[in-house]
């Protein structure tokens, strides 16, 4: 078990402590985290961190604090009672990195309350202890983006969407971002200098501080905010009004597996390449316990399918590599 967990670490190998430098509530239930950690490998739009306990550590360093070589593993005994309910780390998308020239990381993590790990983290304070692996798995491909970026996003989904407009907007792209919840009280989005959203999902604006330099269409299921139902058919309005050649599009999505697939098939129906982000349950997030596995075409295989890891061999797939349930 030892090797095959220092085998899928490569090349993080170990477990990096960093510490809290912010933590503040976005919307209801919704946080946005910063974290500092020194000696994180460069990292990509649509990678993720895995997230758990400081460890009962001592103050931050940015050392590794623990490999798995080490002969003297941190057992229960060693956390303290909150830290035991984040022991199994949480996998979450990176809405940011930079990195400063004297090797301090500063990580963005946007989260929603939603069980006993994240509710944990949600505790955490400015100087808190962290440990974390990362970066994981594979990070969008913006190389083969086309001309033309469009990027749908649904609830928790959002997260690396918001990396990934920066990143192709400096990639000299044209982007679209289009967001989705379920109603205005659970968009993770601040407005930007009070300007109002549009409703009309032909027309995007700039209204977001999260987008504050790329055209957003904002859909919320009960009509709440922006225009009225889910953001897929917000994507196919837009679609139908502007006309763009399928072969100048590649649309990026992530969020539930729906509105994913449903995304997908609008892009492959119009002739446009698509790049899904996809949601599954990782519970190490390195390829070892086997839990986040979903179906792949695969034309070697006789069954023409097989599994993949999410964790290893994604998040980020080919939409047109996923055998839909």
């Amino acid at each position: 078990m030892i090797d095959r967990l220092q085998d899928a670490l490569r090349p993080t190998r170990a477990l990096l402590r960093g510490r809290v430098a912010s933590n503040d509530a976005v919307c209801r239930d919704h946080h946005w985290m910063k974290i500092e950690v020194r000696d994180f490998a460069p990292a990509r739009c649509g990678q993720f961190v895995a997230l758990g306990s400081g460890i009962g550590l001592d103050d931050f360093s940015g050392e590794v604090v623990h490999d798995w070589s080490d002969e003297h593993p941190p057992t229960l005994e060693t956390l303290n009672t909150s830290d035991r309910d984040a022991l199994l780390r949480r996998p979450f998308s990176l809405a940011g990195a930079t990195y400063a020239p004297d090797g301090l990381a500063t990580l963005d993590v946007l989260y929603q309350v939603v069980g006993v790990g994240t509710r944990w983290l949600s505790h955490r304070r400015a100087g808190d202890a962290i440990t974390l692996a990362g970066p994981l798995g594979n990070g969008f491909d913006l190389d083969a983006c086309r001309s033309t970026a469009l990027l749908v996003a649904g609830g928790i989904g959002l997260p690396p969407m918001i990396w990934l407009a920066e990143a192709l907007r400096q990639a000299g792209r044209q982007v679209n971002a289009f967001c989705g919840a379920r109603t205005r009280a659970l968009l993770p989005l601040r407005p930007l200098d009070r300007r109002s959203p549009t409703s009309d999902p032909t027309s995007p604006t700039i209204a977001w501080r999260e987008f504050a330099q790329t055209p957003t269409v904002v859909a919320s299921d009960d009509g709440s905010i922006g225009a009225p139902g889910f953001v897929t058919a917000a994507l196919q309005c837009w679609w139908d009004h502007h006309r763009p050649r399928g072969n100048d599009v590649t649309v990026f999505t992530c969020g539930p597996e729906p509105m994913i697939r449903a995304a997908a098939a609008l892009a492959e129906s119009r002739g446009a390449a698509c790049q899904v982000c996809m949601e599954q349950w990782m519970a190490c997030g390195i390829g070892t316990c086997q839990s986040c596995v979903l179906k792949v075409r695969e034309p070697d295989d006789p069954q023409g399918w097989r599994y993949a890891l999410c964790c290893t061999e994604g998040p980020v797939f080919d939409s047109r590599q996923i055998l839909w349930a």
